[in-house]
């Protein structure tokens, strides 16, 4: 009888161990579209620059088969700028620094820009205005 219960607890701790990792691999599924679709590719193209075979990765997405390989997971860590840690641990973004650099660089160019949009919005108050008297004098006009 306590062979039998061991047997029982080892069952329900390799399914609990089979639905963590078949959820993990969902969600690894759903982070190569997000991947493909944020760089605005075609799963053709994420495939020819991560040396994945496409109809291996059609099979993974459609759920024919349920794991993605090592291959696979080296093949996308060959994208620039794609933060593995996101990808693979949940941790950061999909960017990773690089994109929180870009926050911090935008931010401290902000007044800059806004003084150049500024700027570029007077310019075309003067040209608008120089165009109507430039109009009204080539039509004789006061």
């Amino acid at each position: 009888m306590l062979l039998s219960i061991k047997k029982i607890i080892i069952l329900k701790k390799t399914r609990r161990l089979a639905n963590l990792v078949g959820g993990m691999m969902e969600e690894i599924k759903e982070k190569i579209v997000e991947i493909y679709r944020t760089l605005n590719i075609s799963q053709a193209e994420f495939c020819r620059r991560t040396g994945i075979n496409v109809s291996n990765l059609s099979t993974v997405l459609s759920n024919q088969d349920k794991g993605v390989s090592a291959s696979m997971i080296y093949g996308i860590a060959k994208i620039p700028d794609i933060n593995m840690n996101w990808f693979l641990k949940n941790e950061g973004n999909i960017f990773g620094e690089k994109e929180e650099y870009l926050s911090k660089l935008e931010g401290a160019h902000k007044k800059e820009v806004d003084k150049i949009k500024a700027d570029l919005e007077k310019s075309e108050a003067v040209i608008f205005t120089l165009e109507r008297l430039i109009t009204k004098q080539l039509k004789g006009e006061k």
